[in-house]
């Protein structure tokens, strides 16, 4: 189920804060539900099956894709706009501000959204995808 509620809330393009917010919990109790760390409370699966538009709970048990296929539909093409208050480099795509929160040459992107949108906002969900820098990827020298 945790992987099912993954996939609906980066498939309608919200932030685990967000989702979280509308079924009013907190982000790291909504992120332990959706990592599979805790099992969701009756009232909270009923706000879940509301939330996603779920009339029959059984599409939220149904099988998810897994991560790697997940993966395969999904490219993003990050062109650089510049460095946060961490020098961190945040790029652009389709409108969405994103961060590389390890930014070392010698190391694989760590991209994930950035809160509310916001240029110097915080690190927000990790995402799954592949990447294309455009022209480059940003690194710490």
């Amino acid at each position: 189920m945790s992987l099912k509620i993954r996939q609906e809330r980066i498939q309608k393009g919200w932030t685990q804060g967000f989702a979280a917010r509308q079924i009013g919990m907190t982000k790291a109790a909504y992120r332990n539900i959706e990592t599979g760390q805790r099992k969701p409370s009756y009232d909270v699966l009923i706000k879940l099956l509301d939330l996603f538009d779920y009339n029959d709970p059984r599409k939220l048990f149904a099988p998810a894709a897994k991560e790697s296929e997940e993966r395969k539909y999904v490219k993003l093409k990050l062109t650089p706009i510049g460095r946060d208050s961490w020098s961190r480099p945040v790029y652009s795509a389709d409108g969405k501000l994103y961060v590389d929160t390890d930014p070392r040459k010698d190391c694989q992107p760590n991209i994930c959204t950035k809160y509310n949108n916001s240029f110097d906002g915080e690190p927000c969900d990790p995402v799954a995808a592949e990447f294309e820098f455009i022209p480059y990827r940003d690194t710490w020298d």
